[in-house]
């Protein structure tokens, strides 16, 4: 069985390793503005035939900063 494989290997084609790959750059131009709420939501729901969450309710000020991550 191993010299088989040796065979199987002696006949593949020999790929060579990519480069350097770059990873993504997300870059977002602000904007000034007067208003104090930016974003406002009420009885946001997460789902599609059921919720997936309670409903939330949340609001972003000017100034603030968020962060959206996956657990």
């Amino acid at each position: 069985m191993a010299k088989s494989r040796e065979k199987k290997l002696e006949k593949m084609e020999i790929i060579e390793k990519p480069g350097f790959i770059s990873k993504p750059h997300f870059g977002f131009k602000g904007i000034e503005t007067t208003a104090q709420v930016i974003l406002e939501v009420k009885d946001l729901e997460v789902g599609y035939y059921y919720s997936l969450l309670p409903k939330m309710k949340f609001e972003i000020k000017n100034q603030e900063k968020i962060v959206i991550t996956r657990i």
